[in-house]
């Protein structure tokens, strides 16, 4: 049975700043799906509703030497 999962886009200091809706069978899918998600963002959390299914994060940016 297929479940719509909720991916949601934050920044670098944790603000919402998009959602991406994902349709998958299984957990399992659903964060191979997300991983796969081209948004150029800070970090992403993937949500079953109200359950938290995993968090994804960029690497910190450094800041370029003055």
């Amino acid at each position: 049975m297929s479940t719509t999962y909720r991916l949601y886009l934050l920044d670098w200091d944790d603000h919402f700043v998009g959602v991406v809706h994902l349709t998958a069978n299984s957990d399992k899918q659903a964060v191979r799906l997300a991983a796969q998600n081209p948004a150029r963002v800070a970090s992403m959390e993937l949500w079953d509703q109200a359950r938290f299914v995993k968090r994804f994060e960029q690497p910190k940016k450094e800041k370029a030497a003055e």
